[in-house]
């Protein structure tokens, strides 16, 4: 279990943004009509306020790992697609709003793009792990 420590604190990173996300989205610039600013928020939360939260977690535990996972978390789609699931509702097929060069990706893309990414990010944090 200590094995995954990182991954998982990671994970619940990932679902604690993806809850304020959600509340913000759904819950202030819908009902509010505030359409004509979601950029300022947006850029906010994914400019500055995630990667700083990130420095400052990987900085205070000493562990960059938990930036690694949490980049390929919050960055490569996962939190995309939990913003649908959170609200049981179906992720659509195709994500038009992320920035991928030449096309939207498609919502398999996205999972295997942050699986393989975590799976890579986990076999090098074992590799470091054992050299001790």
């Amino acid at each position: 279990m200590m094995k995954l420590k990182t991954l998982l604190t990671s994970l619940i990173f990932c679902c604690i943004i993806t809850v304020f996300d959600i509340l913000m989205v759904e819950e202030l610039f819908r009902p509010l009509a505030l359409w004509s600013e979601i950029h300022v928020y947006h850029q906010a939360l994914w400019c500055f306020l995630v990667p700083c939260l990130i420095a400052f977690i990987s900085v205070l535990t000493k562990n960059v790992f938990f930036a690694a996972y949490s980049i390929v978390m919050c960055y490569c789609g996962l939190e995309d697609i939990l913003y649908f699931v959170f609200q049981l509702k179906m992720p659509p097929q195709w994500f038009t709003w992320l920035n991928f060069p030449h096309s939207c990706p498609h919502v398999l893309e996205l999972l295997a793009l942050s699986l393989s990414l975590i799976i890579v990010i986990y076999v090098a944090e074992r590799m470091v792990a054992k050299r001790g």
